[in-house]
């Protein structure tokens, strides 16, 4: 389940996702646009706009990090909100959305 905090303009006391949280999310963007098989961090990182060459450099281990269980790296507010608009949840920067 997504918290409703993640989904805030960042001035709103936006709060960071967890790693599932951004699985989740990957998982529906996986789903809305019919791929067979899950995102990779060579595809988030096209998504968002991370640096890297196709399977490796500093954008894929950037996304390495952000889904990581033993030791996590917060992911940045520009691209989560990349990833929740492309999973669904609109434009959560702009705090007249509703």
């Amino acid at each position: 389940m997504i918290r409703p905090e993640t989904l805030r303009p960042f001035a709103e006391d936006w709060q960071a996702p967890t790693a599932d949280e951004i699985k989740e999310v990957l998982e529906l963007i996986r789903q809305r646009k019919g791929l067979s098989k899950p995102l990779s961090g060579v595809d988030v990182a096209d998504l968002v706009g991370l640096p890297g060459e196709r399977g490796s450099g500093k954008g894929t281990r950037t996304f390495r990090r952000w889904v990581s269980k033993t030791n996590p790296s917060p992911i940045a507010y520009g691209a989560w909100s990349i990833l929740a608009h492309l999973a669904g949840f609109g434009a959560i920067w702009d705090a007249d959305r509703d």
